[in-house]
């Protein structure tokens, strides 16, 4: 199955640092590649802040998902753990 997602992940991709992208495996990479929906056009725009993009959810999980496996600090880990945390508190009482 082709995932609208993966062509969204990989255009974010583009726009990290060298230094960072080349953090994440390539096996990863190719696997995104592979099985991108190739027709989606979707395209970043640099004028726009990321939370004002049209980005779909599962794409912004899946970044910060390779963000914490694979290119985050030690400390940027436990700040974005604590974040995470405090948004699933902040969830949980307003259910």
């Amino acid at each position: 199955m082709k995932n609208k997602e993966y062509t969204e992940l990989l255009e974010l991709l583009n726009y990290l640092p060298e230094k960072k992208y080349k953090k994440i495996p390539k096996e990863i990479i190719e696997y995104f590649n592979t099985n991108k929906y190739k027709t989606y056009n979707f395209a970043i725009d640099p004028n726009k802040e990321l939370q004002d993009q049209a980005i779909m959810r599962k794409t912004y999980v899946l970044y910060l998902r390779l963000y914490l496996d694979y290119i985050a600090t030690a400390s940027e880990k436990n700040k974005i753990e604590d974040i995470l945390k405090l948004n699933d508190k902040r969830k949980k009482i307003t259910e």
